[in-house]
Parts: C-alpha cells; sequence; structure tokens
C-alpha cells in the first residue's frame, strides 16, 4: 500500500513551481519568509512550513528543483495517510468480519484516489498533512475503542494538537473525534478522565513552547475567534453533494452499504462517524466570506466516508467479488481525465473562465495529476526573457507569484520591477500613470490581458495601446488622458 501509494503521487505531482499560492508557499519555504500576503496569515500552516523547509533543505541533492522538493513533501505526507485509513477502516471492520483486511484495502485506495486528496497530494500545500493528522487521530481513536490502551489516546491527542499548528480548520473535526471517544464501550470510557486530563496538560505545556519557539499564537486564536458563520445559499448546498459524488464517483454507492451495515451493528459508532463527516461539511457551508475555494475545506469530510467505503466493500466482496469492487473503488481513474477532457474543454469554450498560459480553467481542477505541468515555469521563463531592460510589470495575483518565485528564489531579472495590483477602484491605471509621469518612464508591461475582475482594460486601453509580446503585454502612453 505504502509502495503504491507512493508511486502514484510521485507519478502524479507537479515537477516545479506553478500558480498563485501554490508558487507563493514554494517561495516562502525556500527563503523562509512570512506568509503575509495571501488569503492566509502568518499562523498558517506553521507544521507544513517547517517540515516543507527542513525537507527542501536537506534534499538539495534530488533531481528536482526546490518547487519541485516542495511538492514531494505533499506526495509524501499523502503517501503517509494511506496505512492510518487502512488501519481506520479494519479497526471499524474488526469484530464484525472477517474481511477487515478488505474494509482497509478499499478505504485507503478510496481516499488515495479521491479527487481534493489527490489534487493536494500531487501540490504544494497543508492538506495532505492535515489530512494525514485527521486520520491518524480517527484511528488511534478506534484502536482506542476496540483494545482500549491510554496510548492510543495520546496519539489521537498529538495528532489534533499538530493539525492545529498546521491549521485550525481541525477544531471541525472535533465534534467527531469527541462523538468516537464518547460512545466508546463502557469499560473503555474509564480511561478518558485521564487521558482528558493528559492532554489538557500537554496542550498546555505544547501551547507554552510554542509561544516561547516564536509561533503567532494570537494569530491563530484570532482565526478562530474571527469566524462568522453566514446562511448558505441553494447553490451552495447543493456543491457539497456534487463535490462528494466527484470524489467518489461509484464507491459512493459501497459508503452507503457500509453506512448500513454499521448501523445495524454501532450505532454509537456510526454517530461519531457521522459527526466527523458533518463537522467539516457544515464548516464550509458556514464559511468565512473571505474563503474562496471552498472545495478545499471540505476535504476532512471525505476520510468518513472513505472508511464507510471500506465497510460497503467488505460487505460486497461476497456478492460483487474482488474484481468488480476493485473496479468500483478506481473508478476516478477513468472518470478524472474524462471530465477533465471533456467538461474542461466545453468550459474554456462557452464560458468566460480565465486559462492561463498552457493551463486549461476547468480541467486543471478536474484532473488531480499534474505530471509533466511546466506552464508556470514556461510563463515566468519566457516573460523575463522578453521584458526590456529595467521595466516595470503589473500582474495581478495568479501570474504574479511564479515571476516573484523564480526572482527571489532563482534570480531571475532583478532588474524588473513587479508589482502585483488586483483590480478595482483604478489602482493598475493610478499606478501606471504615475510611472508613465516620471521623468524617464520606466517599459512598462501588463502580465495578462484578461478583463474584469483581473485587469482595468476599459480604463487602461483609455491611456495605453496594449501590444502583445507573448506572454506579456507591452504598453505604449497614448496621450489621451
Amino acid at each position: 500500500m505504502l509502495v503504491g501509494g507512493l508511486a502514484l503521487y510521485l507519478v502524479s505531482m507537479a515537477p516545479t513551481v506553478l500558480w498563485g499560492d501554490d508558487a507563493e508557499l514554494q517561495r516562502i519555504v525556500i527563503t523562509g519568509e512570512q506568509r503575509t500576503i495571501g488569503q492566509s496569515g502568518e499562523a498558517s500552516h506553521l507544521l507544513w512550513l517547517w517540515t516543507a523547509r527542513a525537507f527542501v533543505l536537506a534534499t538539495s541533492s534530488l533531481p528536482l528543483d526546490a518547487a519541485g522538493r516542495t511538492n514531494l513533501v505533499s506526495a509524501l505526507f499523502g503517501t503517509v495517510t494511506l496505512p492510518f485509513a487502512y488501519g481506520a477502516a479494519a479497526e471499524l471492520a474488526r469484530g464484525y468480519t472477517t474481511r477487515w483486511r478488505a474494509a482497509g484495502l478499499a478505504a485507503a485506495a478510496a481516499l488515495a484516489l479521491s479527487h481534493t486528496f489527490w489534487l493536494f497530494s500531487a501540490r504544494p500545500d497543508a492538506y495532505s498533512l492535515q489530512t494525514a493528522l485527521l486520520t491518524c487521530a480517527a484511528w488511534a481513536l478506534l484502536r482506542w475503542r476496540r483494545s482500549g490502551g491510554v496510548w492510543a489516546l495520546g496519539v489521537a491527542a498529538a495528532a489534533v494538537l499538530g493539525a492545529l499548528l498546521n491549521h485550525v480548520m481541525i477544531l471541525a473535526s472535533g465534534f467527531g473525534l469527541a462523538g468516537l471517544a464518547l460512545t466508546a464501550p463502557r469499560e473503555r470510557r474509564r480511561e478518558l478522565s485521564f487521558a482528558i486530563l493528559l492532554a489538557l496538560v500537554g496542550g498546555a505545556a505544547a501551547l507554552l513552547a510554542a509561544g516561547a519557539a516564536g509561533v503567532p499564537l494570537g494569530d491563530l486564536a484570532g482565526a478562530v475567534l474571527r469566524y462568522r458563520a453566514t446562511p448558505p445559499s441553494l447553490r451552495e448546498l447543493a456543491s457539497v453533494p456534487a463535490y462528494l459524488l466527484y470524489q467518489f464517483p461509484l464507491s459512493i454507492a459501497l459508503a452507503a452499504v457500509g453506512l448500513v451495515w454499521l448501523a445495524r451493528r454501532d450505532s454509537g459508532l456510526l454517530a461519531g462517524i457521522g459527526l466527523l463527516y458533518l463537522g467539516n461539511a457544515a464548516l464550509v457551508l458556514g464559511r468565512l466570506a473571505s474563503v474562496r475555494d471552498d472545495f478545499v475545506f471540505l476535504l476532512p469530510s471525505y476520510v468518513p466516508v472513505a472508511l464507510l467505503a471500506g465497510l460497503g466493500a467488505a460487505a460486497a466482496l461476497p456478492r460483487l467479488g474482488t474484481l468488480a469492487v476493485a473496479g468500483i473503488v478506481a473508478a476516478p481513474v477513468v472518470v478524472y481525465p474524462t471530465a477533465s477532457a471533456t467538461a474542461g474543454a466545453l468550459a474554456a469554450r462557452f464560458t468566460s473562465a480565465r486559462q492561463l498560459p498552457g493551463r486549461d480553467p476547468v480541467g486543471y481542477y478536474l484532473l488531480p495529476p499534474k505530471t509533466g505541468y511546466l506552464g508556470a515555469r514556461r510563463f515566468a521563463d519566457s516573460a523575463f526573457a522578453v521584458l526590456e531592460r529595467d521595466a516595470v510589470l503589473v500582474s495581478d495575483w495568479l501570474p504574479y507569484q511564479p515571476l516573484r518565485y523564480a526572482q527571489a528564489v532563482e534570480g531571475a531579472r532583478p532588474d524588473v520591477r513587479l508589482e502585483m495590483i488586483n483590480a478595482g477602484n483604478g489602482a493598475q491605471l493610478t499606478f501606471l500613470t504615475d510611472q508613465q509621469r516620471r521623468t524617464v518612464p520606466p517599459p512598462l508591461y501588463l502580465a495578462d490581458a484578461s478583463p474584469m475582475p483581473y485587469y482595468e482594460l476599459d480604463e487602461i486601453w483609455r491611456c495605453f495601446a496594449i501590444t502583445p509580446q507573448p506572454p506579456v503585454y507591452r504598453l505604449e502612453w497614448t496621450g489621451a488622458c
């Protein structure tokens, strides 16, 4: 399982720098900068950043650039998650069926091939580590429910504390993890009081040590306290089952079988598993207004679904057979390339979705693997090759980040001034006209010519002629404003 998962993610991961948040994370892992520019503050992804930085520095001999080695961190954490998924599903099935190994294998495979988990095991971000820690906590609690041992509760507590240092989204899993503990058999619950005390003392000690080490605990607490739930729209309500179906195109049926199977045997255990799903789904439906990539925050809710799919696979084996069950679990291998090749191309043709160089606007997200993806790298290299000496280039967030990576990490074109200015309130035009009015105006460029909300093209056209100079756009002052 480890070998198969590692092979899948090594083949799937992006080889070098990407766009937007991905490129920003790749840069700050290498430079040690704080993450203060992007959607998250400096308290975000601390555990992942520390781990990734240490790994990238220690693996300079690998035949990958620094950005590629950062991607490799996500692939490795994705791989590490799978044994915990196997163990958690096996613990669910033990005592009820002799096919607990099949349950573990099916659950691990279903999670490994689920869209969002696969996607973030191929790109640089904290979410494969976050899923590994959540799945470890779930496995430890299920192991404790079956066989006892305060050590298992300690492992679960340590995993949750580690996850909290990585991303506050672990708090949405708290209800489910607590449900797994509180619905345990009575003889197990006697150990909880000691474990809770141990967790409180250990947690307080960990927080004190983290504060002394410079971890911005105030920012971390602020991220939690600033959360304000907002009522979901009908579209948002519909998106949750739609995303779920895309994660498990056929194995969702196995999850339904597993749900019924578990309900007949241990309703308390099913309640904990259900809370683990509902807590994370509710977080997304009542999300912060500033969060744009909602689908990412549904990722923890797919862990309990994968576990139920594993149970369903074990229950369905006698009737369907091994090949049929394996085909159901492996359906994403066919579904995702098909969706990317059809829906992605159609969306690019018939909608105004943004297309960056070498990147289909929809297919890039529909297809998890980023094998051989060089779009951002080629864009940065080509842009710096055509820019004039001492040029000023105005860019929005997505293309700015690979350019900034190449300049900050690789020393590309230090003479070029990069300005990340998002469109709105005339900010781009004001900056460009100010540059034009300098005693010696510098050569001015746009990184892209996508219309609003990316670039104030109508306003810029009034003052400048926009000439393609692939992959960027040269601005020539017309004197019309």
